[in-house]
């Protein structure tokens, strides 16, 4: 019996049904059963009330268990919900549990460019949770992949919606680019990630890796660009200086190009973040990201291939499963 955590969200759903597929019998953590076991997929699991940061609940959820995969993440901070409490704290009492329990297996999601010294608060807290997994003395293996996408994604989506009504219209038509629109990302399909972790369940090699998880290496821009063309919709990419933009823009619009992806500098897309993120109700740009995007997101793809078979789609083709042209 494997024990998942975050079974109900993005990346936990797509584990979830290839650990089906591959004869795995599912338990899954979820703090309201009842909702969970009105969808599909999920009736196909046994189902344990508990939550990460409620300890006494963790125990029972443990028992008859052989391993671990531990998939709860946040984004966002809100309310009950810090990088802090579900990264650092959640994690530790999973691996106190598991230990207790004497669960020999755990299999964590992290992130890439987690680090101790990293800018952003989420990669510190994601690093605290790696951590708390690497001194727990389990049989532990470690994921940690570039921008995660796919049907559901909170990435992708993000700037897809940017760009479709009603959003567009409250943008310009303009998506900004941060750091000139240069920085690297690595998209892996989120059925790619679930792959590579099911996999490791039963490959003793993996025990005490960590394995780095991207797909094609592109551009902010390309990237941006690459989910304009999948929704149907002519790009073009503003080049000029950050003085000019907003008479470019309206040029370009009027020239019937849209979306506009205007590159801008680093600081400039982190007040915007911040605006964005003091101003709007909803969780849309935080600057913890715009601080995150800021850096290249290189996923060295070697153990992966060699231990997991770890493939990946071409992006375009990905994005045209889900967001259809």
């Amino acid at each position: 019996m494997i024990l998942v955590t975050g079974g109900t969200g993005f990346v936990g759903r797509a584990t979830v049904k290839q650990l089906i597929e591959a004869g795995h019998r599912v338990r899954l953590l979820v703090r309201d059963p009842e909702t969970a076991s009105r969808e599909s997929l999920f009736k196909k699991c046994e189902l344990v009330k508990g939550d990460i940061l409620n300890v006494p609940s963790l125990p029972a959820a443990m028992k008859g268990i052989t391993a671990v995969i531990h998939l709860v993440g946040v984004i966002f901070e809100h309310k009950g919900a810090s990088f802090e409490q579900i990264h650092v704290e959640g994690t530790a009492n999973m691996v106190a549990a598991a230990r207790i329990a004497g669960v020999p297996r755990f299999l964590h999601m992290s992130a890439i460019n987690t680090r101790p010294t990293a800018a952003s608060m989420y990669h510190q807290s994601k690093w605290q949770g790696e951590l708390a997994v690497r001194e727990s003395g389990l049989d532990w293996t470690i994921f940690q992949p570039s921008v995660i996408y796919g049907r559901g994604d909170g990435f992708v989506t993000q700037f897809a919606n940017l760009m479709r009504p009603p959003l567009c219209f409250l943008s310009g038509f303009s998506v900004p680019s941060t750091m000139d629109g240069e920085v690297l990302l690595q998209p892996v399909h989120v059925r790619e990630v679930a792959a590579a972790i099911v996999r490791s369940l039963s490959n003793e090699t993996c025990i005490g890796k960590t394995y780095e998880l991207g797909g094609d290496t592109l551009t902010l821009n390309a990237f941006l660009t690459e989910i304009a063309l999948a929704l149907g919709l002519n790009p073009t990419v503003v080049d000029a200086s950050l003085p000019a933009l907003p008479f470019m823009a309206p040029i370009k619009v009027a020239q019937g190009y849209r979306p506009v992806i205007l590159p801008v500098p680093g600081i400039f897309f982190r007040l915007v973040a911040g605006l964005v993120d003091l101003l709007s109700p909803l969780p849309i740009l935080t600057y913890d990201q715009a601080v995150m995007l800021e850096e290249s997101h290189y996923a060295d793809t070697t153990e992966a291939r060699k231990d997991l078979g770890f493939q990946t789609k071409p992006f375009p083709e990905g994005l045209r499963e889900y967001l259809g042209s």
